[in-house]
């Protein structure tokens, strides 16, 4: 048998102090300020600096990457034009206008939000390209025309619309019904467990989904995302780093910039590298003996998919979304938990102690 080893006092504040202490020097660990004529030097450089491309999220990218598919096909199909980016730095409105429109007709679009959401990325889109922001008062004509002619063209669903509330009863019987699900569209045990957990966790905590099952999205394989943000996209004059270290050591040469990405890095192979480097699954290829089944997360669009088919067959007169027992569960909570948890849960107005209007059960 061990003897357990014995710790001082003394031992314990000697270590507390050497790691809290490397601790502020890891955060104290700032480059050496520039002296006079190095400022003077920097402000005269970021004159030229037009725009400096953002540090985006890789959904962002990803969003952006997909209006550029739309507006490709855009500019081929009604312009008669490839030269995407000629066309985005002269646009008019009059062709957002029309470019809101192809979307209508080419895209199956239900709901306001999903034109406005289109519209946004589209700014973004135009942002990056130009280095300028779209002009307000153009921006204010095309929301003025979607809710003026789109909307009621093709009666699109209105953000605030009456949602069914889950209650107690509504999560007993779609488990009994989940358990007798025909074999024949379920033949995995392993699925019926899935939906079963899915369906406790989300009535009675009212958690979001996507902390429940994987709702990673991928790059389009077009190659959109890279053709904007790769090195052969936008020319991103440099990050604040980059031209404070090339203030110090000298002149800035300009195909040096041309390889500044995004991160800072300036040498043309890392990007590329990167993008070669990346794994499918990622992570390393499964061996012969492992079980991949078990490291295959449940996707959104699975658990979306059989939870509206199931509340169908079961008799619900609507088609149940993830996002319905969020409802129930923050309705459960009200007047007991305190504002905070009612805010994580749902949009909550501690002020009239209720929820907001779009999540009141109508039915009732």
């Amino acid at each position: 048998m061990t003897t357990p080893t014995l710790h001082t006092s003394t031992d314990q504040n000697a270590d507390f102090l050497k790691r809290f202490s490397s601790f502020e020097n890891k955060k104290r660990q700032h480059p050496k300020p520039l002296s006079v004529e190095e400022h003077v030097q920097f402000c005269t450089r970021a004159k030229s600096v037009k725009y400096v491309r953002p540090k985006l999220s890789e959904g962002t990218e990803i969003n952006i990457g997909g209006i550029l598919d739309k507006w490709k096909r855009f500019c081929k199909e009604l312009l008669k034009t490839e030269d995407w980016r000629t066309v985005i730095k002269t646009i008019e409105v009059s062709t957002i206008i029309d470019f809101c429109l192809h979307i209508c007709e080419s895209d199956r679009i239900k709901a306001q939000e999903s034109l406005k959401q289109y519209f946004r990325r589209f700014q973004q889109l135009y942002t990056s390209q130009t280095g300028n922001f779209m002009n307000r008062n153009d921006s204010h004509l095309v929301y003025t025309y979607m809710h003026a002619v789109l909307v009621p063209l093709y009666r699109l669903r209105p953000p605030n619309t009456n949602k069914p509330v889950l209650g107690v009863e509504a999560l007993c019987s779609i488990l009994t019904f989940n358990i007798a699900y025909d074999l024949a569209i379920q033949p995995l045990k392993r699925q019926r467990v899935q939906l079963s957990g899915c369906y406790q966790l989300l009535c009675y905590t009212g958690v979001r989904p996507a902390e429940l099952v994987c709702n990673e999205r991928k790059k389009p394989k077009d190659g959109t995302v890279e053709e904007i943000f790769g090195v052969n996209g936008v020319l991103s004059i440099c990050t604040d780093s980059r031209l404070i270290n090339s203030t110090r050591q000298g002149e800035l040469d300009k195909s040096e910039v041309k390889e500044i990405t995004d991160d800072g890095e300036g040498e043309v192979g890392v990007s590329k590298n990167r993008g070669e480097q990346q794994v499918e699954r990622g992570r390393p290829k499964a061996l012969c003996y492992e079980d991949i089944l078990l490291i295959i997360a449940m996707a959104y669009a699975k658990l979306r998919d059989n939870m509206g088919e199931q509340s169908l067959n079961a008799g619900f007169e609507e088609r149940w979304t993830p996002k319905f027992c969020r409802r129930g569960a923050g309705n459960a909570v009200n007047g007991d938990a305190p504002d905070s948890i009612q805010d994580q849960m749902i949009r909550h107005d501690p002020k009239f102690a209720t929820f907001h209007s779009a999540y009141q059960n109508h039915n009732l």
